[in-house]
């Protein structure tokens, strides 16, 4: 990169490369030292810089002392101890300037340029310094424009004869008198051409120079845009039916758009629609019927926006449903633009939105907008559909989240895969899938990355042989059969503990080491419910506490055997059947309390505090007749152990 710089009136332009451009050289540094502070120019006391404070800052003055200046007015004094200070803190200034605000969109001569003045505006004046290390750091907050960006303009414009004119500094001419009648003259201007950027004298002058210019910038590129209609509309293919165009620019966009509802075909609007759709290398393509001009549609596969004149969708994918529309015209006119050739000249859209053989389908890539992320621009997300739903095909993901390494197949919108996982994550493991639920005949349907086990068929729990929940710890479980993934995990069986856990887990976690559970309550009626890794046992009925070790809750020294344990049980039944559905699965301490109760009655009639008393057999009672329901079972079951 080379740019010619004049040094001095009377010499000859110098040519020196945008790299030469030093921040560091001793003349630029004396200079920079005699600013800040005036009354240190040669020699080696500290010297300070008065700037705003920025968290962007902060890093460039790591290990310079700093104080505030003034409570809440923003700024900070910097203190530079010697002068390696200063070319430390220059250099990198220099590099940020290099890499954040010289613009990449500009020749490289126009980059040497603008670096170069930049450092001649520092070097021009202490005010003008502060100015320059102001606007640097500026540029670094998201609610103002750069300077770049004003660079960046200036030189864009300035290359471009019709826009160059107006670069102009625009100065008031000193305030008119008042005429005769009062009133004080139109107040007059002087336009002085500012193209040249080594005549602009500070940044504040180039701010003013690009906002006075925006407003007959920009009317002239409408202006262009509309004039330039009709070299715009290309047609790309025609038939005795219709003719097909991309319009290459925003006149050509309204020109093909006359007489419909499309966002593109709008003019005066400020916000440039067109410019938003149209990319070089996805266009918008526009249809219109030679028998009547006023039968159009536009394409925009990058949106997948196929509209017809009134801006309605010509096939609407629903996503949750079988995609809605007209098929048959959506497939005539993407026809057209493969006969066109379009598909050949766009792969990056054909290859991934087509028909075939009846069937639509699109792979859409999503990728990453996130500028304060690491994986800005990185892609995101990959997903295929068939007819609107997420669909794979040749047993690909229709699913494929790259940052996390996630894919998922699908068939016809569902989760689903024969024979093989149908959602696999290195954070989450494995799911066998068939029509969305979980499902597999050759072994567990879940497998976890902690080594969690679940056995599924169907959509349900599989059948109660073995335990189908076998946790990475070694913990088994058995679940009800039947429970769905999304309702209820009861943990359920008869014969044996619900749970069982190695010992040590058990110590680790302060938890049982086995727990026989009923329909997901604590129960057992021919032995203790629970027992815990220190040999501790406990019987529970129905979720209710009933002993522990031998002893009764609540009944003195009333011992525990069998027989009460069997009388309290149908006491409990009967309690039981007038309690509401919410008591037994979640607030069983009001029954309890009835439980222990009618307990205490039943000793207190029954048993002298001198003469034992042996409960009545309930061993040959019916079973009442009970409605059917999932309760219902439950009193029925606990009736059957009982007899």
């Amino acid at each position: 990169m080379a740019i010619k710089v004049r040094l001095k009136k009377d010499e000859l332009l110098q040519e020196i490369k945008m790299e030469d451009v030093s921040f560091t050289s001793k003349k630029f540094i004396n200079k920079l030292w005699s600013f800040l502070n005036a009354d240190a120019q040669l020699g080696d006391e500290p010297v300070e810089l008065l700037f705003r404070s920025l968290g962007a800052a902060s890093t460039w003055f790591g290990g310079l002392p700093n104080r505030p200046e003034g409570k809440g007015r923003g700024r900070q004094r910097l203190v530079f101890k010697d002068r390696e200070d200063v070319i430390r803190v220059a250099e990198t200034f220099g590099d940020a300037v290099r890499g954040g605000i010289i613009p990449d969109d500009i020749t490289p001569s126009q980059q040497g340029a603008a670096l170069n003045w930049i450092k001649s505006l520092m070097s021009k004046s202490p005010s003008s310094l502060l100015d320059v290390w102001d606007a640097v750091l500026g540029s670094m907050r998201t609610d103002r424009l750069s300077i770049g960006a004003y660079l960046e303009n200036f030189f864009q414009w300035g290359d471009n004869p019709a826009t160059k004119k107006f670069l102009v500094l625009k100065e008031p001419k000193k305030m008119m008198a008042l005429d005769p009648q009062g009133y004080r003259q139109p107040r007059e201007f002087t336009y002085t051409p500012m193209a040249d950027i080594n005549k602009i004298e500070s940044v504040r002058q180039l701010e003013r120079i690009i906002r006075d210019a925006h407003g007959d910038v920009q009317k002239y590129k409408e202006k262009q845009q509309y004039k330039d209609a009709e070299l715009g509309m290309n047609k790309i293919y025609e038939n005795s039916e219709w003719e097909v165009f991309i319009p290459e620019n925003r006149g050509a966009a309204c020109e093909l758009g006359k007489g419909t509802d499309w966002c593109t075909a709008a003019k005066g609007t400020t916000r440039d629609y067109y410019a938003e759709h149209h990319k070089p290398d996805n266009p918008l393509f526009v249809f219109i019927n030679k028998e009547n001009p006023t039968k159009k549609y536009q394409f925009h596969y990058g949106t997948s926006q196929f509209m017809d004149k009134h801006d309605n969708h010509i096939i609407q994918p629903e996503y949750q449903s079988p995609m809605t529309g007209d098929f048959a015209l959506h497939q005539e006119l993407h026809g057209l633009l493969v006969k066109a050739g379009m598909d050949k000249k766009y792969p990056n859209i054909f290859e991934k939105q087509y028909w075939k053989d009846g069937d639509w389908y699109e792979i859409d890539e999503v990728h990453i907008d996130n500028p304060r992320s690491s994986n800005d621009g990185k892609l995101g997300t990959t997903s295929t559909r068939m007819n609107g739903l997420l669909h794979s095909l040749d047993d690909k993901p229709a699913i494929i989240r790259h940052l996390e390494d996630e894919k998922v197949w699908y068939t016809f919108g569902e989760v689903d895969r024969v024979g093989k996982p149908a959602f696999v994550s290195p954070s989450f493991g494995r799911e066998w899938r068939r029509k969305g639920k979980l499902h597999n005949m050759q072994g567990p349907a879940v497998v976890r990355t902690n080594g969690n086990r679940e056995w599924w068929l169907n959509g349900y729990r599989q059948p109660l042989v073995t335990p189908n929940v076998i946790k990475g710890n070694g913990t088994k479980e058995w679940h009800k059969k039947g429970g769905t993934e999304h309702g209820d995990h009861v943990l359920h069986r008869t014969d044996g503990p619900a749970i069982i856990r190695p010992k040590d887990v058990a110590l680790e976690g302060g938890l049982p080491e086995w727990t026989w559970q009923f329909h997901d309550m604590k129960h057992r009626l021919d032995g203790p419910a629970e027992q815990w890794p220190s040999g501790a046992k406990s019987w529970y009925v129905g979720n209710l506490l009933i002993g522990n070790e031998g002893g009764v809750p609540y009944m003195g020294d009333i011992g525990f055997d069998p027989v009460r344990y069997r009388a309290a049980v149908d006491i409990w039944n009967d309690l039981a059947k007038a309690s509401t559905h919410t008591a037994y699965t979640g607030n069983f301490k009001g029954v309890q309390n009835k439980f222990f109760r009618a307990w205490d009655e039943w000793l207190r009639d029954n048993q002298k505090s001198d003469q034992y008393i042996e409960p009545p057999d309930v061993s040959t009672l019916e079973p009442e007749a009970e409605p059917p329901s999932e309760i219902s079972e439950i009193f029925k079951g606990w009736r059957t152990f009982l007899k």
